[in-house]
């Protein structure tokens, strides 16, 4: 099935990568309470969800292969925004993480999970909204 709303899921998905990029520049105080790899989790839920996103639009292996690559280009892109940042600090090892969030929604594309934004589109569009 093709997604009928599909230009808007193209528009959130860009938006978010826009709150990402804009999050991952801004120069946020660190909070020093939280352990240091908690950075790298955030790193790789962040592109798990990206990555999960486009994926949900995007389903053929070329696609696929094409949007894991322009998930980690971004990724690689805000860490060397993040050299030219003085508040903020590129780590190569969240590079890393960022490919394990990939490599997850990758997996999660192979198996029924890659039409959740249909299913949420079917329930959209063929459900009956009533006013009051």
């Amino acid at each position: 099935m093709r997604l009928r709303l599909r230009g808007l899921w193209l528009t959130l998905g860009y938006l978010l990568a826009a709150a990402i990029l804009f999050l991952s520049l801004y120069p946020f105080a660190p909070i020093e309470t939280l352990p240091r790899w908690t950075d790298k989790v955030e790193h790789g839920l962040t592109h798990l969800i990206l990555a999960g996103w486009f994926l949900q639009i995007y389903h053929g292996k070329r696609q696929w292969i094409l949007v894991s690559i322009a998930c980690l280009a971004f990724g690689g892109a805000i860490e060397l925004l993040q050299m030219l940042t003085p508040a903020r600090a590129a780590e190569w090892l969240d590079l890393g993480a960022d490919a394990v969030g990939v490599g997850l929604a990758s997996g999660i594309a192979f198996s029924r999970g890659k039409y959740l934004l249909e299913a949420v589109e079917n329930r959209l569009l063929n459900s009956n909204w009533k006013t009051a």
